[in-house]
């Protein structure tokens, strides 16, 4: 509803995980994962790059928001279980594109998805439909860059891996812009 939170969400976020270097660690962790695996058919073609791709592509759409914050507070699993079945779609044609990295996805799918169901009744008070729509905007904001980066638009690659997180600080920032406001 209001493009400011998302760029604020974005570039704070963008810090953070820049601070962190987490698409450095995604990267490096494909890479890792890829020298272990290179004798293998998993360790061929560019496998860093999709299952840095794939992750963050399976992890910061709305269904993923949106269908794990379900599942934690209503233990309603209709939405997880659809995206599921469109990521497994999409999955086989990103593994005849990219190679064997996507299948490792399913693993940070597992931890992102499993871990926001679990925090999503812990955190249940501060999940209002207006804070869950930001998120999801902010997610869908990141996929211009996956696109960019998939579609080779750039030269030099958005590290859309140092954007993540910025997904979770509309649950701050909705609050924080609340009471300034109430103030002025």
């Amino acid at each position: 509803s209001d493009i400011l939170i998302i760029v604020v969400c974005l570039v704070l976020g963008t810090l953070m995980g820049t601070a962190l270097k987490l698409d450095d660690r995604l990267n490096n962790s494909g890479d890792f994962i890829k020298e272990k695996l290179k004798n293998t058919k998993l360790g061929k073609g560019s496998f860093s790059d999709a299952f840095v791709t794939t992750s963050v592509l399976f992890c910061v759409g709305s269904m993923t928001v949106i269908g794990s914050i379900q599942a934690g507070l209503n233990h309603d699993y209709s939405i997880l279980l659809t995206k599921s079945v469109m990521d497994f779609i999409a999955s086989i044609a990103f593994a005849s594109a990219f190679g064997g990295g996507v299948i490792l996805s399913a693993v940070t799918v597992l931890l992102v998805q499993g871990s926001i169901t679990l925090l999503a009744s812990v955190l249940s008070p501060l999940l209002t439909a207006e804070v869950i729509a930001e998120m999801s905007a902010v997610g869908g904001a990141m996929f211009i860059g996956m696109a960019i980066n998939m579609l080779g638009l750039r030269e030099e690659k958005i590290k859309v891996g140092d954007m993540l997180p910025g997904i979770i600080l509309p649950i701050a920032y909705i609050p924080i812009a609340n009471w300034i406001t109430s103030i002025i």
